[in-house]
């Protein structure tokens, strides 16, 4: 019997990432087995070979490691030599490529090499959607590219509207308008906050939870919010029993991405059978399926406007398609695509054992 491929996420998967944790989870142990190893010791002048595949998941955090903050082109030419030390010691190279750039790059300039290099390297760039591969193939025209769907994360959470509402300390009737997640420059948060004040009802609540990514962040937040009672600010790391809580009390979720592909936030939403007004953008309607509602990308006062004028009653048929959508397929399923996909790789007859 052939014996598991040997994969490892890069970076290693430190259990504060639903996504690789699920990933890794679906694996079938027959076909794949993870290897927990850091960078250093995959890539690094000492490395043999742990694994048979690197499979690279986020690569600024890969350059951070390597000094990008202080030289982003010292450690570009170190990420670049990694890479051909693992071609080098027979390891294949793989990448998922979840945004078209890294969301706190340094450089955009040596964002966009490392990106060139990694595609050109892996002998397979798997994306979300096909919008997703079709830029990638716009991009890196030699890249084999594979669409991998994205499920919700599978995560107990309660969708007892009337317990969450009255432990947040909200009314039953109050529509409430959800900005989940950590807040980052390409989301518009305080843009999101000041469109609903303008058009929000007084019985309205707007429940923005999320850690700030840096100080200057918080303070817009709270600027645009203004002291308002309709808005609730929870500015920091929550927990899986309190992120559910916001979303369980919520009738409608607001994303207001600047720019994204897929997004773990909506993954989240809809898995709990929550609606999400989203712009259209990157894989979004693929990922919301025909429950999303949709604006033109900076289009806030009409991302507003469907946040709190569409009928209740919509909205909770919204929230079954959108659930249903997003946990079809379901991670075992994508698991086992992912071993056909390894063992294509590697030259094997995919599922053959």
């Amino acid at each position: 019997m052939t014996k598991p491929i040997r994969v490892a996420l890069a970076p290693s998967r430190l259990g504060a990432n639903p996504y690789l944790d699920d990933l890794a989870r679906s694996f079938p142990p027959d076909r794949v087995v993870e290897v927990r190893a850091g960078w250093e010791e995959l890539s690094g002048r000492d490395a043999g070979r742990p694994a048979d595949i690197v499979h690279i998941q986020f690569i600024q955090m890969l350059l951070d490691e390597m000094g990008a903050r202080s030289d982003p082109r010292r450690a570009s030419a170190r990420y670049l030599r990694r890479l051909a030390r693992l071609r080098k010691n027979g390891v294949a190279v793989t990448w998922t490529m979840h945004n078209l750039v890294s969301h706190e790059s340094t450089s955009p300039r040596y964002d966009r090499f490392a990106r060139r290099a990694t595609a050109l390297v892996a002998r397979r760039v798997f994306v979300h959607c096909r919008a997703a591969a079709a830029e990638v193939r716009r991009l890196w025209p030699l890249a084999r590219v594979t669409v991998m769907s994205h499920p919700g994360h599978e995560r107990a959470a309660s969708n007892d509207r009337a317990a969450a509402r009255a432990a947040l300390g909200i009314a039953e009737d109050a529509r409430v308008v959800a900005i989940p997640g950590r807040i980052r420059g390409y989301k518009d948060v305080p843009g999101a906050v000041r469109a609903l004040r303008d058009a929000a009802a007084e019985s309205t609540v707007v429940v923005v939870a999320g850690a700030p990514h840096e100080p200057r962040l918080e303070d817009e937040v709270r600027a645009a919010a203004g002291g308002d009672p309709r808005v609730r600010l929870l500015l920091r790391l929550l927990d899986d029993v309190e992120i559910d809580q916001v979303v369980a009390a919520s009738d409608v979720a607001l994303a207001p991405y600047r720019r994204v592909l897929t997004s773990g936030m909506v993954a989240l939403t809809s898995e709990q059978g929550v609606p999400t007004v989203a712009p259209a953008l990157g894989c979004l309607k693929e990922q919301l399926g025909e429950g999303g509602l949709f604006y033109a990308p900076g289009d806030l006062r009409s991302a507003a406007d469907l946040a709190l004028r569409t009928p209740l009653e919509d909205l909770r048929r919204r929230g079954g398609l959108v659930r249903k959508h997003v946990l079809s397929p379901n991670w075992e399923q994508v698991g086992v695509a992912y071993a056909d996909a390894y063992e294509q790789v590697l030259g094997r007859r995919a599922g053959y054992r």
